[in-house]
């Protein structure tokens, strides 16, 4: 009794310092929050934070009472919720959250969301689905783990065992197959880390599984151990790359399947989820991993049939797992484990260290703070109806289009839809009753062959057929995948009886194809990976032409004449002779994610890039769209406002062409060409001091408009000579260009480089020029001028009419890009010389290094003595550059011989927060260049 009431009051204590845990939080270090909680812990309990357990989310209180009885006694780390409802999770997550004195991880295994576990939550598309979609909308897949997780959180879950990175290349697979993104290891690693990224900004940990990869299986390790056969390379290669990508892109936690994995241990027969020499030397040594090692489920049979009373969690511990996940018998674990450090197989030390661990990395994610699980907001799930429905939209995909039949034209009275099977079409035909008069026919399994013969035989010649098949997400190839059994012999029929072949809708597993006879011929076969209302709307949306179908088929279907049929688009041949040549496509395909990523993060609406090495552009891609609220896609022919980067695609150009020709002295001070600015500190300063911003004026200054800018600058008093970034210097620097070349400037620059270089999307006021704003991407809604579009955003260049020194150029990357070649190649384009060798180098120096100042002419440097953060870090004191406030971005490098553009509205809808800035994406894309 005694000892009862003092655990009481130990327990009492406990529960209070972790519910007084969000007081405590602030000033105090993680680690030593965490110390002071592990003082009070025994090494049991500590072994007990090392253990998930698995709990149902149904009514069944003698269940529940079980795993409440598991949580009160031995106090675990966590629990996995399974079956059940979204009302009954919130309900048993705070019934357990009451009994725990230490916040628990709270799980669930929702691949494609929550649905996976939950009868009452809608279904996200299985990874398969999303392995079609084109790379530019993998942004996609971001907001869909970022909205997955705020159905967690709302619920109280803080973990997520998704995705599934396994590169799945065996149709046979048992386990995976549409688990999986695809075949294609850069797909699965890309799709993947949106997926990771999107959960874990909303502090929900990702966990990428079954390392080293389970793609390659024809066994299922829920009920036996999968055996991997492939060599080291091949796994370092193929079967891990996903992994190592993610770990890279910073995933919080990794799984380890029940693989027997021999290539990797010399202990060829004990599982990967229990082997040193993967957990501890492959995925941690090898792989660089430091997050959170979980086990696959210990009660699979690939595991558990093999080990039994604990021995199988000794094992997972010492093989350096962090979280063992929901083991046969918990209290034989606990007791297993709490037996081998006594006898010394296991230290304390370990266990103790593993504890501090789990319990930082709850701290981390927030699970000391106090919350209260509750029903998700409809907002969130309004989200989620709305991404099911684009994400359908951009995995559809169409094999072949013989004649091009397709799109149907619209409001015609003349196609049969034959539906087999059982499988509801319900919205599909509903769609497509809004475009034409439509016949439906259903041919159900059980039909009699001759039946279906007349059936099809009767139907109008010279009407078009259209085959709708439907089958399951996950049936095997021994079921065929779930489509009819008469699939084949409905279609050869159609074929034998029809002068015009069929066009076949295949709402189900890609995988399905193989058994549809070779012979079979048909106009197009369209895929949509799975069959629901989302799929449907889409596939009727292709057939009439309101909507292309972008999709690729993520997995080989292996057969010939689907594979002729398969279009490969121009961005893969291109990559395809990269790669032959070489070239780390991988590293490229980077790019892709850093510029969906900030999009994703809403750190611009949309952007393009354009990067380039030894005279060769290997990316120019556009990104996103116009606005937030305007779903015009961003082309590469999108004109944007460079702001900055007028000062050196425009004035230092013209400055540098007028010195080539002695027009203007370097060395000359500005009252030289406007003798009315003599006296003043504008007029004192050089060229050379307005081009490196070293000079006496200010950032800015208010203009009063472009009649009066000599009179304004006469007015500023200016201050100490020193290194400023200065908007009034290049002002200075265009009416000095303009009152020498005798002509407006952007004339003169029109004259003497962007007509000769055919630029075709490069100008000021391009309003003015005949562009309209379908060609231009917006920027700020200002409170007094509205949506800027087309009109230049900075303030100094619009109160001067749009023509200014500092701001005022719109352009696109591939036109910009003209102009870095030009100056990359020593003034050539094209075999024309545009600028002297000598001016462009005298441009590239540093005139008053001694001074610390980083600056060439007009263009920005790295610095001198440190490590550069405004651009690549790997970038040569050869190499020169700018940025723009507006989210724009060039820099051009001799020594590596390299380009790189990017251009963006990040202003878009407003300037306050530069989240284009704190994420580093214009340098991290840069970085990338580098490595190539």
């Amino acid at each position: 009794m005694k000892k009862k009431i003092v655990f009481l009051i130990f327990l009492l204590c406990t529960v209070s310092l972790v519910a007084d845990a969000p007081n405590k939080l602030a000033g105090t270090s993680p680690n030593k929050f965490v110390k002071n909680i592990m003082q009070e812990m025994s090494l049991r309990q500590m072994i007990a934070q090392l253990i998930m357990i698995d709990s149902y989310a149904n009514d069944d209180k003698a269940y529940y009472s079980d795993v409440l009885t598991k949580i009160d006694s031995l106090h675990v780390g966590g629990v996995c919720f399974f079956k059940g409802t979204s009302e009954q999770l919130i309900k048993l997550n705070k019934i357990y959250k009451s009994k725990s004195w230490i916040p628990m991880f709270v799980a669930i295994d929702g691949e494609w969301g929550l649905n996976m576990r939950l009868t009452d939550v809608e279904s996200y598309p299985v990874a398969m689905s999303l392995g079609a979609l084109p790379q530019d909308k993998y942004y996609l897949v971001n907001r869909m783990g970022r909205n997955i997780a705020q159905q967690c959180k709302s619920m109280g879950i803080n973990i997520n065992f998704a995705p599934v990175v396994d590169v799945n290349s065996n149709p046979n697979n048992p386990v995976i197959n549409m688990r999986a993104f695809g075949q294609d290891k850069q797909r699965v690693a890309l799709l993947a880390e949106q997926y990771v990224l999107g959960m874990q900004s909303e502090k929900v940990m990702a966990v990428v599984k079954h390392f080293p990869g389970h793609g390659d299986t024809e066994t299922d390790s829920h009920k036996a151990t999968p055996l991997i056969t492939h060599d080291k390379d091949y796994i370092d290669n193929i079967d891990s790359y996903p992994f190592r990508h993610n770990i890279e892109a910073g995933v919080w936690g990794v799984m380890v399947g029940h693989l027997q994995v021999g290539a990797l241990s010399q202990d060829t027969m004990a599982p990967a989820s229990i082997n040193k020499d993967i957990v501890d030397g492959y995925l941690r040594d090898d792989l660089d991993f430091e997050g959170l090692v979980f086990t696959d489920a210990m009660n699979m049979k690939g595991v558990a049939s093999r080990f039994s009373n604990g021995e199988a969690e000794v094992r997972a511990l010492e093989a350096g797992v962090d979280i063992i996940l929901m083991p046969e018998d918990v209290y034989k674990a606990v007791d297993a484990i709490e037996q081998a450090v006594k006898d010394g197989r296991l230290s304390e030390k370990l266990i103790r260290e593993k504890c501090k661990k789990v319990l930082l990395w709850k701290y981390k994610m927030g699970l000391f703070e106090n919350f209260q699980p509750k029903a998700v907001d409809e907002k969130i799930k309004q989200e989620q109806v709305s991404l099911n429905q684009r994400l359908a939209d951009n995995s559809i995909t169409m094999i072949g289009n013989k004649a091009d039949v397709l799109p149907f034209d619209k409001y015609r009275d003349s196609v049969t839809l034959i539906t087999l099977g059982k499988a509801n079409f319900d919205t599909l035909i509903a769609s497509m009753r809004e475009y034409c008069k439509l016949t439906v026919v259903n041919i159900p399994s059980s039909m009699k062959k001759s039946e279906r013969d007349s059936i099809i035989k009767n139907i109008t010649v010279r009407q078009q057929v259209v085959t709708a098949v439907g089958g399951s997400r996950f049936a095997n190839n021994t079921k065929h995948y779930g489509i009819p059994d008469c699939t084949t012999h409905v279609l050869e029929t159609i074929q034998e009886y029809r002068d015009n072949a069929n066009i076949v809708l295949m709402f189900c597993n890609p995988y399905s194809f193989k058994y549809i006879e070779p012979e079979y011929d048909c106009q197009s076969f369209i895929v949509a990976y799975e069959n629901n209302e989302y799929t449907q709307r889409a596939v009727s949306k292709v057939l009439f032409g309101d909507l292309t179908a972008r999709g690729t088929l993520p997995v080989a279907i292996n057969r010939e004449q689907f594979e002729e049929l398969q279009e490969i688009s121009e961005e893969e041949k291109h990559l395809q002779e990269l790669k032959e040549r070489g070239l780390n496509v991988d590293l490229l395909k980077k790019i892709d994610t850093l510029a969906q990523n900030g999009i994703a993060e809403k750190a611009y609406p949309g952007c393009q890039v354009l990067a380039a090495k030894n005279g060769e552009v290997l990316l120019s891609k556009s990104y996103g769209t116009f606005s937030y609220d305007d779903p015009t896609p961003v082309s590469n022919s999108t004109m944007y406002d460079v702001a900055s980067l007028t000062k050196v695609m425009a004035t230092t150009l013209a400055v540098l062409k007028l010195c080539e020709h002695d027009m203007l002295k370097l060395n000359k001070k500005a009252s030289d060409y406007l003798p009315e600015l003599k006296g003043s500190a504008a007029g004192k300063l050089t060229l050379q001091e307005l081009l490196t911003h070293y000079s006496t004026m200010p950032a800015t200054y208010s203009f009063t408009n472009a009649k009066n800018v000599l009179a304004d600058l006469k007015k500023i008093k200016g201050g100490k000579k020193q290194y400023l970034y200065s908007d009034v210097n290049f002002v200075i620097l265009q009416q000095i260009v303009e009152r020498r070349a005798k002509m407006p400037m952007d004339k003169f620059l029109d004259k003497y480089y962007y007509k000769n270089m055919s630029l075709k999307h490069t100008c000021f006021n391009p309003l003015q020029h005949g562009f309209s704003k379908e060609n231009i991407a917006p920027t700020e809604q200002d409170d007094k001028r509205g949506l800027i579009q087309g009109v230049v955003h900075d303030p100094t260049a619009f109160k001067l009419g749009g023509v200014s020194g500092n701001a005022g150029l719109f352009s696109t990357a591939e036109d910009l890009y003209v102009i870095c070649s030009m100056l990359l190649n020593n003034g050539f384009y094209n075999n024309n010389k545009f600028l002297d060798k000598s001016i462009i180098a005298q441009m590239n120096s540093r005139p008053y290094a001694k001074k610390g100042v980083r600056r060439g002419l007009g263009f920005d440097k790295p610095l001198i003595n440190d490590n550069s953060v405004h651009c690549s870090r790997y970038a040569s004191q050869k190499s020169f550059g700018h940025s723009g406030f507006t989210g724009t971005y060039l820099w051009i490098d001799p020594e590596n011989q390299t380009i790189i553009i990017f251009l963006s509205n990040r202003v878009c809808p407003s300037a306050k927060e530069n989240k284009l800035s704190k994420l580093n994406i214009r340098t991290n894309i840069h970085d990338i260049l580098y490595q190539l």
